[in-house]
């Protein structure tokens, strides 16, 4: 037992001894590398080093930069530097877009306007119906329902985004005016987000039928003011 002992003591010896010259080798060797390296340095001449230094110098610039850059880009997209004006100016921008798809509707139907300004995911809420989402879902279903017969208009009444300036939401009321069989009015809210293309599409809309008759986009603005 005690010859194995000692054979096993002496094998791990010579184990470490070999893991030791190794480690003395590598290190000897990058000694040498380092060693060789500076004295190639210690050759170049003034103007060279010179060079050098500032190619390192104007790289430095150039990475600080980017990274600046960079952190700017990201508060912008984070709503970080947006001014109260900015935000006035966004709001405003939703809103008209919000009358456009308006007008859209009365120039060439509700159908074409809807498919226009829905995004890819566009989700579609209607009264005892399940939601509609998938812009070529929307598509399918509004082709099934021919828009010759009536005309649907909207008034937005306010508007607000977020601070990242990619999403919003606008609110009013809408009028179905059909032919022959006079005309409804309710209300209705859409949310909007930027495409890639930096245009607003709506990825939800809704409405609710129900305000009395006469009642108008003013009066729910007055409504809405006294709120």
């Amino acid at each position: 037992m005690s010859f194995f002992i000692l054979n096993y003591f002496v094998n791990s010896i010579v184990i470490f001894s070999k893991l030791l010259k190794a480690i003395l080798s590598f290190s000897s060797l990058m000694y040498n590398f380092v060693n060789c390296l500076y004295r190639q340095y210690t050759l170049i001449n003034a103007d060279s080093k010179n060079l050098i230094m500032k190619k390192i110098f104007f790289l430095a610039i150039v990475a600080a930069s980017l990274s600046a850059c960079g952190d700017k880009d990201k508060g912008e997209h984070h709503g970080h530097h947006m001014t109260a004006a900015m935000m006035d100016s966004l709001r405003d921008d939703l809103l008209k877009t919000d009358i456009a798809f308006s007008k859209l509707s009365e120039e060439k139907g509700r159908n074409a306007a809807f498919i226009e300004y829905a995004a890819d995911n566009a989700t579609m809420l209607r009264p005892f119906s399940r939601p509609i989402t998938g812009r070529d879902s929307l598509r399918s279903m509004l082709s099934g329902h021919p828009d010759s017969s009536y005309k649907l208009t909207w008034v937005p009444i306010s508007s607000d985004v977020a601070k990242s300036g990619e999403i919003g939401f606008t609110y009013g009321t809408y009028t179905l005016e059909i032919k022959g069989a006079g005309h409804e009015d309710g209300t209705y809210a859409t949310v909007w987000h930027k495409d890639s293309t930096k245009a607003w599409k709506f990825i939800l809309d809704t409405g609710n039928e129900g305000l009395s008759t006469g009642e108008k986009a003013d009066d729910a603005k007055m409504d809405a003011k006294k709120q």
